[in-house]
């Protein structure tokens, strides 16, 4: 699945169940229902230097439009532009029954056991993970893993070998 316009996607594992939902604020939420989900979300400077590169193309080609066409052209460019501006400020966050976990511009899995809690492992990147009952939050980067018990308490990143990890969204 595709969300951020294509700036992120999602993998889901199966007999796993998530909805997506969009907050009042814009803010593009993954409700973690059960199962196991792989998400790559596109930096948002990356994503932006990439588009830039596209309207740059974009100019070009509108230099071989002739005149009858062009007032058209210059209008879908304006509105393609700030469409891109809109993109590039939406954020994401993922919402499990124990946690919220916001995305930094990163690739992570999250497995979600109604038994065990929230686990986050960060391949790529960044996020914050706060647990529901928890005022605090904190950074997990990448190579490490965060727990979100079934209670609602957070544990402290640990460091994992990534090379170790099921990579079952490869198969």
């Amino acid at each position: 699945l595709q969300f951020l316009e294509g700036r992120g996607s999602l993998k889901v594992g199966e007999y796993s169940k998530v909805k997506m939902e969009e907050d009042d604020a814009g803010t593009q939420v993954m409700n973690m229902i059960q199962g196991k989900v792989n998400i790559s979300v596109e930096k948002a400077e990356n994503y932006q230097k990439m588009m830039e590169e596209k309207i740059k193309a974009y100019k070009e080609d509108l230099k071989t439009v002739n005149d009858a066409t062009m007032q058209e052209k210059l209008n879908a460019y304006e509105n393609f532009l700030k469409g891109l501006k809109l993109r590039v400020k939406k954020k994401f966050e993922v919402h499990t029954n124990t946690s919220v976990i916001a995305d930094r511009g990163t690739r992570f899995l999250v497995n979600e056991d109604e038994k065990k809690g929230t686990e986050v492992v960060v391949l790529e990147g960044g996020v914050e993970l706060k647990g529901k009952n928890e005022t605090r939050t904190v950074v997990v980067n990448e190579g490490y893993r965060a727990v979100v018990a079934k209670d609602g308490k957070l544990s402290e990143p640990e460091k994992i070998d990534l090379s170790k990890i099921e990579r079952w969204w490869e198969k």
